[in-house]
């Protein structure tokens, strides 16, 4: 897979949730202001809203640094 080779880790895929949908949750030592601003406002809150609900299944990984 792309993400593997250029350095993710890959965190969970498909991960359905009723307020929105996450493909893949991955994670990288790099910063992440470019994916961050690729995406509309709309877009931004779908994806902290799914985010949210998989991190609260996930406590270990609410601890750390994410951007949006």
């Amino acid at each position: 897979m792309l993400l593997i080779a250029k350095g993710y880790r890959i965190m969970a895929r498909r991960c359905k949730k009723p307020v929105g949908e996450i493909n893949i949750v991955a994670r990288r030592q790099r910063d992440l202001d470019a994916a961050a601003e690729a995406l509309t406002k709309h877009g931004k809150r779908r994806i902290v809203a799914a985010a949210e609900f998989w991190l609260a299944s996930h406590p270990g990984d609410a601890e750390r640094s994410v951007s949006t």
